[in-house]
């Protein structure tokens, strides 16, 4: 059996078939060596079990490029989440698109690493992703946690990564994020509702949104309401479904009965569905009443952001991480929000 302490370059070299420059080249990530080539000697070297600093080796070619004035090798980030899709091939809202971006601009290159959680074992996904990143290298992550209950079940090395998060999810372990400001954006849109005229004001909400955002969208709507007694409250309507995609026939049924129950003149929701329901009720939009959106839709009016104005945030605070070592949860977590902007759309009339 191989001694692997006695591994050296020269034995990675014969092994692959190239040279020992080459291979001292590759194992410091000198971008003159192709990156097929590189990862091919990287996973060599790891399979011998040849032991070098990938963080050190990272750092002294960064000083040798910059006293050459050469290109230096982007820094590998981790994009970990546990949605089934992969967003490098499906990326409705642009999230892969502007994190690339944003990375390239920044000195990084991003890598995605979808948990398998259809098993019921993402604990035993993370911890063997744990490994992956360690072995490659991979000192960052940015993690999608959308929609989870509970990511303290990904189960992954927390104390041996930077990390930073995108978007709500509960609090433990307690990282740092960045996220859309919420209560904020919910107190923007039904202040632009109000200054149109409506007085009768309703909200949908869904039980997972709730669960994953802590209510700060009812905790909006009954705060503003309370504190503009010119205005009418109506009783939340909680759906199953998150959005149009996932409502179920029973959404429907409860929206029917809510409606004609309550009468409301004007709804904020993310349910963009409920536009052909109430068609399908003869109702006309705005004519009849008016629709603000907490989630951009295409022709309506409210909530307006850009993937980049998450993305570009959370990968300039990973670099702040990265640069001071900083790893592993922390006990007084930052969360850095952003406010949307408005957007008029054909939802919305002055009355």
């Amino acid at each position: 059996m191989r001694d692997h302490s006695q591994v050296s370059m020269k034995d990675i070299a014969a092994r692959v078939g190239c040279s020992v420059s080459t291979v001292s080249r590759a194992l410091r990530d000198d971008p003159r060596i192709s990156s097929a080539v590189r990862v091919r000697i990287q996973k060599k070297a790891e399979s011998l079990g040849y032991v070098w600093d990938r963080q050190t080796s990272r750092t002294m070619a960064r000083f040798r490029a910059k006293a050459t004035g050469e290109s230096a090798a982007p820094e590998p980030i981790a994009l970990v989440h546990a949605q089934e899709r992969r967003y490098e091939r499906q990326d409705p809202l642009g999230f892969w698109t502007a994190l690339t971006h944003a990375a390239d601009s920044l000195g990084f290159s991003i890598q995605e690493f979808a948990l398998d959680g259809g098993s019921g074992d993402i604990a035993k996904s993370g911890r063997r992703l744990s490994r992956v990143l360690l072995n490659r290298g991979i000192r960052g992550m940015v993690l999608f946690p959308f929609y989870q209950p509970d990511i303290r079940h990904w189960e992954l090395d927390w104390d041996a990564f930077s990390m930073v998060a995108v978007g709500s999810s509960p609090d433990q372990p307690y990282i740092d994020r960045v996220d859309l400001s919420d209560y904020e954006d919910a107190i923007r849109c039904l202040k632009e509702i109000a200054g149109r005229g409506y007085r009768r004001i309703g909200l949908t909400s869904s039980e997972d949104s709730e669960r994953h955002t802590g209510g700060v969208f009812v905790a909006a709507y009954r705060y503003f309401m309370e504190t503009h007694p010119e205005l009418e409250a109506v009783p939340v309507l909680r759906m199953t479904g998150r959005n149009r995609q996932r409502c179920r026939p029973e959404d429907r049924k409860d929206f029917e009965a809510w409606f004609k129950t309550n009468q409301p003149e004007a709804i904020l929701t993310s349910h963009h569905g409920i536009r052909d329901w109430l068609a399908d009720m003869g109702k006309r939009v705005p004519d009849d009443l008016g629709l603000a959106t907490l989630w951009p839709e295409k022709g309506w009016s409210g909530i307006e952001f850009t993937s980049e104005t998450l993305m570009r945030p959370a990968l300039e605070h990973l670099r702040g991480k990265l640069a001071t070592n900083e790893r592993g949860p922390t006990s007084a977590p930052r969360r850095l929000l952003i406010r949307s902007p408005w957007r008029e759309g054909e939802t919305l009339r002055n009355r």
